[in-house]
């Protein structure tokens, strides 16, 4: 009794504390919630945290066990991908399942990884088992509509799809990264696309060819994309971060994985040329740095992160990095200001192992 007592009180001070470091202002009204994709890769919830300056909140909904959070002009959308291939809606503004406001099932085995929203009408999904890019309704949560990509297959009698991953926009098109695998090991250089959302065409003149392999994650800043390819899953010594100049079409590496010591997956941008990244060292070792893009130097590698495979995410506004630690005794969100924890792990006693997040504020 007195262990349960003791673990409701840590719960709820470390509540009360994020809301004191999330909402620094006491006399801003604008609520805001965290939402958290979670899995033990057998169940899945959506799990938020609402914070305000006169309340405190958490809740949660099922979810497929293999999810990402995404959020649009003050909704959530989670991408519930292989197995389920579904896109749910979330009202954040609800605080049970009754905030659901569709669930649509995109096509079997189609895998949506990403979503790049255009309108309130109109957004991208990226299909990782599927040689197309799906045209998806975010208002009425239909498909509209589809961009062929399958010219890009490599070698299209092994595979079926380019393998599309993360999109990002920028300079009045969509930037969408091919990973061109083979399989589950590393086929062509990496690819992205140029897509013209006025017309949903491909700009053939601007495909952009990397030099490493297996993309998993771009970043758009002034003119440039920043593309980490971590190659074969079981090698770092294959991988680098390159930068793509959209004016010049080439492809500079920043950094490779001999210098990282792992496997660059996600990259945020925080400020400047300075980015920060989920490395990848081995099983249940992943750690994150922040690096200077103009130097291709570590700047830091953060303390206090045993598995950050639970994701990264930068919120500009409070400029705080947080973290999924998905270490089996250390579960939850941490929150670093600076390079320097200033607290988590923040957990229910619900959590299971975070896999991505954002934050939304109304």
């Amino acid at each position: 009794m007195y262990k349960t007592l003791l673990l409701i009180c840590t719960i709820l001070f470390t509540t009360f504390l994020i809301g004191c470091l999330v909402s620094s202002n006491p006399d801003d009204p604008q609520s805001v919630k965290l939402f958290v994709t979670e899995s033990d890769f057998q169940s899945g919830l959506l799990e938020w945290i609402g914070l305000s300056n006169d309340s405190i909140s958490t809740g949660n909904i099922s979810i497929h066990s293999d999810s990402r959070v995404l959020a649009y002009e003050g909704f959530v959308y989670v991408l519930e991908r292989y197995g389920a291939d579904n896109v749910l809606k979330f009202d954040p503004s609800k605080s049970d399942a009754s905030g659901v406001v569709y669930q649509t099932h995109l096509g079997d085995n189609w895998n949506p990884q990403d979503i790049e929203f255009i309108s309130d009408t109109k957004a991208y999904i990226t299909l990782l088992s599927q040689p197309k890019i799906a045209i998806f309704n975010p208002t009425t949560g239909t498909v509209t509509g589809f961009i062929d990509i399958s010219a890009y297959t490599f070698n299209p009698d092994s595979n079926s799809s380019p393998y599309a991953n993360q999109m990002v926009g920028a300079e009045g098109n969509v930037f969408v990264l091919l990973q061109r695998r083979d399989g589950w090991v590393p086929g062509a250089p990496s690819m992205i696309l140029t897509v013209d959302p006025s017309t949903d065409q491909i700009a053939l003149a601007d495909t952009l060819v990397c030099t490493y392999k297996n993309g998993y994650d771009l970043s758009y800043v002034d003119g440039a994309l920043y593309v980490t390819n971590p190659g074969s899953s079981f090698s770092n010594q294959d991988g680098a971060i390159e930068k793509i100049d959209l004016a010049t079409k080439t492809a500079t590496t920043i950094i490779t994985e001999q210098v990282l010591g792992g496997s660059p997956n996600q990259i945020i941008h925080a400020s400047g040329t300075r980015f920060y990244v989920q490395n990848y060292e081995g099983w249940k070792q992943v750690s994150v740095i922040e690096i200077d893009a103009a130097t291709g130097a570590i700047v830091k590698k953060l303390p206090s992160i045993n598995d950050a495979f639970g994701g990264i995410y930068f919120d500009d506004t409070e400029q705080r990095l947080y973290v999924g630690e998905r270490d089996s005794v250390n579960i939850g969100i941490r929150i670093f200001e600076n390079n320097t924890l200033i607290a988590g792990p923040i957990r229910s006693n619900h959590s299971l192992p975070p896999t991505s997040m954002v934050m939304v504020r109304q």
